[in-house]
C-alpha cells in the first residue's frame, strides 16, 4: 500500500486532511479434488487481482473537555 495526505489545521477547533491511497493485492488458488480411494479426479487454478485508488477527504472538529 502506498499512502500520501496532508493535514491542515484551519484554526484552534477546525481542520482538513486529504490522504491518497493505492493498494494492489494478488492471490492465487490451486484446487485438486480426489475420489474416495486417493485418485486426483480434477486440478482447478484461479487468479484474482485487485488494483485501488482510495481518496480521503476529512473535515474535524475538536470538542473540548467540559
Amino acid at each position: 500500500m502506498i499512502n500520501a495526505g496532508v493535514s491542515y489545521n484551519i484554526d484552534k477547533h477546525w481542520s482538513v486532511d486529504v490522504s491518497l491511497s493505492y493498494m494492489r493485492l494478488c492471490t492465487r488458488a490451486t484446487l485438486t479434488t480426489k475420489s474416495p480411494v486417493g485418485t486426483v479426479t480434477s486440478t482447478d487454478q484461479a487468479e484474482a487481482g485487485l488494483d485501488r485508488v482510495v481518496c480521503l477527504r476529512r473535515l474535524s472538529l475538536l470538542i473540548p473537555p467540559i
